[in-house]
């Protein structure tokens, strides 16, 4: 089995980006597989701040291990790792464009909206948000995201996800944190989702219940539309990777088509490339142009 192959192998039984890619070559340079993950298991959700991406993070550890230097005199190696990563990030770029993660200050803007509005719609929206932000679900694993798979009131809240992207195949069913302390965000959209839901009558267990239809989950497209609240409630240009218009267009921002990469939020959305551990997740991002 090639690197690229047990970097996908490691991915779809659960472990996160940066830990699967850094595993997949620890071995041949003398860090065990065990060890690797351990290392990499901190780094994942771009570092549970909304930095730099898993891939970017484990090849760098990678990159480290083949061509870094354990002496401080040995400036030979030392100028050949900084190379190889200026390489790496300089070609990652290419392929996958800039990315620059959405700031505290606007992530602090959504939370406080979702604390204080009492409109459903808005309400809504920074809860589809927040379930990327403090725990990096995708918009598949959000819309299709049960109730009763969220613990946000134990003492380690955690989201249990049931139904992963291409299910069987890309990924496999897993725990994930809830962070941020959200807990009275999420309890408050339960207890408006339970008044909705009685008010038409309908029976529902999905966490965004499809009030409009008989399905069972609501569409992609409306985790998409839920933003628009959120813009017109804060001023912010948020834009959800992976995110696809009612029209199916692939989304775009200053005129460029998007690709992807898994990560969390950032400022061009990304369209999926069908390509190793880079399919790995679709998140939230802000209109704006910037960097990794």
């Amino acid at each position: 089995m090639n690197e690229v192959s047990k970097a996908v192998e490691l991915f779809r039984s659960g472990f996160m980006c940066t830990q699967a890619v850094f595993a997949a070559f620890s071995e041949k340079y003398g860090v065990s597989e065990g060890q690797a993950l351990r290392i990499g298991s901190c780094f994942g959700s771009r570092m549970n701040k909304g930095d730099v991406c898993g891939t970017c993070t484990g090849t760098l550890k990678a990159l480290g291990l083949a061509y870094g230097n354990s002496d401080p005199t040995d400036m030979e190696r030392h100028l050949a790792a900084k190379r190889k990563s200026s390489e790496f990030l300089d070609e990652f770029k290419r392929r996958n464009g800039k990315l620059e993660p959405l700031g505290d200050g606007v992530i602090d803007k959504v939370y406080a909206l979702a604390r204080s509005t009492q409109r459903w719609s808005v309400l809504q929206g920074c809860v589809a948000i927040i379930l990327g932000c403090a725990a990096g679900l995708k918009p598949q694993e959000a819309r299709q995201l049960y109730v009763y798979d969220v613990h946000h009131q134990d003492e380690n809240p955690h989201i249990y996800i049931r139904h992963v992207k291409d299910e069987g195949s890309w990924g496999r069913a897993r725990d994930v944190p809830l962070n941020d302390d959200v807990s009275d965000i999420i309890e408050k959209y339960l207890r408006m989702r339970e008044l909705k839901l009685r008010y038409r009558q309908m029976e529902s267990e999905a966490m965004f219940p499809p009030f409009r239809s008989d399905r069972e989950f609501v569409k992609q497209q409306s985790i998409s539309r839920y933003k628009k609240h959120v813009e017109q409630a804060t001023g912010e240009t948020l834009m959800l990777r992976g995110d696809r218009p009612p029209t199916g267009r692939g989304c775009s921002t200053g005129g460029s088509r998007s690709s992807t990469c898994p990560t969390t939020w950032g400022t061009t959305p990304w369209r999926p490339r069908r390509s190793t551990t880079r399919t790995t997740a679709t998140r939230w991002s802000s209109g704006k142009s910037g960097a990794y």
